[in-house]
């Protein structure tokens, strides 16, 4: 609508030019006032039409009341500076852990580093050797 809008409004601005209801003056030609007086009334109705749109599309409509209020900045700036979830992460990423890996979109199996035991190791040989004659 803003577009259409602003299209018949340059259409008006031309056929008033045309009809020498705005003359050139103080050096500037007709076109480059038509310029300057659109580019302006575009701006004061994106204004308004900001204005109108702060009422008709309200965010109160989009509140959470069941959501619990934010903290405290003080207690958020605390949360954001504690390092230890960053520590947790990096101790975890680490680690080698028990890891279930996908292997050619067969059923999934430990990889051959997560394997502790000797026992463990035959297991998963022997789970490879049927997935594989399967």
């Amino acid at each position: 609508a803003v577009i259409f809008f602003s299209w018949w409004q340059g259409v008006i601005l031309a056929g008033m030019v045309q009809l020498g209801w705005i003359p050139a003056f103080g050096g500037w030609t007709t076109e480059a006032i038509v310029t300057r007086v659109q580019d302006f009334l575009i701006c004061v109705e994106m204004c308004i039409a900001a204005l109108f749109h702060i009422r008709i599309f309200s965010y109160a409509d989009f509140i959470d009341y069941t959501r619990p209020k934010m903290p405290h900045q003080t207690n958020a700036l605390k949360d954001a500076a504690d390092v230890r979830d960053v520590v947790e992460d990096t101790l975890e990423t680490f680690q080698i852990k028990q890891r279930v890996v996908p292997i050619d979109k067969k059923p999934m199996l430990k990889n051959h580093y997560e394997v502790t035991k000797k026992e463990e190791l035959e297991e998963e040989l022997h789970k490879r050797r049927a997935i594989d004659e399967e």
